[in-house]
């Protein structure tokens, strides 16, 4: 994944019974989740790139995150349905696929 691209969160967060959160995708399944995938999930906005997001992290408690590490999480949740991405460079508007 390159650093321009701009993840959109699709889906819902939910609790379980055990008070623990899932994300579920448009078509009703539901992922448990970490804090930080749910992190991800809640900064993909679609208007910060990866890099933004990537950025926000290194300030947090997240320091010694890499990028790498960012884009794979994120591909994860665009596996799983929910997110979905566009670019933000000035020659690409429309969705691409990853």
């Amino acid at each position: 994944m390159k650093e321009y691209e701009v993840p959109k969160k699709l889906g819902a967060v939910a609790k379980t019974k055990n008070d623990e959160f899932v994300l579920v995708n448009e078509f009703g399944k539901a992922f448990h989740t970490n804090e930080v995938l749910l992190i991800l999930w809640k900064l993909s906005d679609g208007n910060r790139t990866l890099q933004d997001i990537y950025n926000i992290l290194r300030i947090s408690d997240l320091k010694d995150i890499s990028f790498k590490k960012v884009s794979a999480w994120v591909k994860k949740l665009y596996n799983a349905g929910l997110v979905k991405f566009h670019s933000n460079s000035s020659s690409e508007t429309s969705e691409t696929s990853i």
